[in-house]
């Protein structure tokens, strides 16, 4: 039914670049500092870099290191786009869709890990405040959306933050990637429109399928 379920083994055997995280630290434990100034200015941007919210920041780091950040080719390059990405945050009609097409493009860039494996998300709300049905929404939504994406668990702590004065009905998503207990990398993403009936008639059938579906397995012991 959904293609999530099969989304990861299949992106698995991609060939990709060295991602961003191994290129910089190669660049850490490798390059020659000319100072003690210029290996934290660089070490501070590389933290900026894990963060993975400050847009300016990164983009500081760009500029300052750029001379540095040249003795691996295209990782200039990459890092901007994460700049531009953090600027310009994707959007989608659908939340599925939306994690499915995240998880891809962070695969994409990072199967040729050794510990790609041992990979899982986390999804967060990163809205300061939104209408109290839309967060109920959200709740019924994503509260077992491991049932559906096994890798993927969901911070239920960030829905506690809701003002019915808000006519928000778009809902900002910071999804974080794991290994063991690192934070690879996050990605923030927006779903527009999640006042729409659509959403209740998906969930609708996401929860018949997983009720019939444990109705089966009782009847099976």
């Amino acid at each position: 039914m959904f293609n999530e379920f099969s989304l990861v083994e299949k992106v698995f055997s991609f060939k990709v670049v060295k991602n961003i995280n191994e290129m910089l630290m190669d660049i850490k434990q490798t390059y020659t500092f000319q100072n003690v100034s210029e290996e934290e200015d660089f070490e501070s941007g590389y933290n900026d870099v894990l963060d993975g919210i400050d847009p300016e920041a990164i983009q500081k780091f760009i500029d300052d290191c750029e001379d540095i950040l040249n003795v691996k080719q295209g990782l200039v390059k990459k890092l901007t786009r994460i700049v531009e990405k953090l600027r310009n945050p994707s959007e989608y009609g659908d939340l599925f869709y939306g994690l499915t097409r995240e998880i891809f493009l962070f695969l994409e860039d990072n199967s040729d890990r050794d510990d790609i494996d041992k990979l899982y998300f986390n999804l967060s709300i990163i809205n300061s405040k939104l209408p109290e049905n839309i967060l109920a929404i959200q709740k019924l939504y994503l509260n077992n959306i491991n049932k559906l994406i096994p890798r993927l668990t969901f911070d239920i702590l960030s829905l506690d933050k809701y003002d019915n004065t808000s006519k928000e009905t778009d809902v900002s998503y910071n999804l974080s990637f794991h290994i063991e207990e690192n934070i690879i990398e996050n990605k923030k993403f927006k779903i527009k429109g999640l006042n729409r009936l659509e959403i209740y008639s998906l969930y609708s059938l996401v929860s018949k399928n997983l009720f019939l579906t444990y109705k089966i397995l009782q009847k099976m012991k």
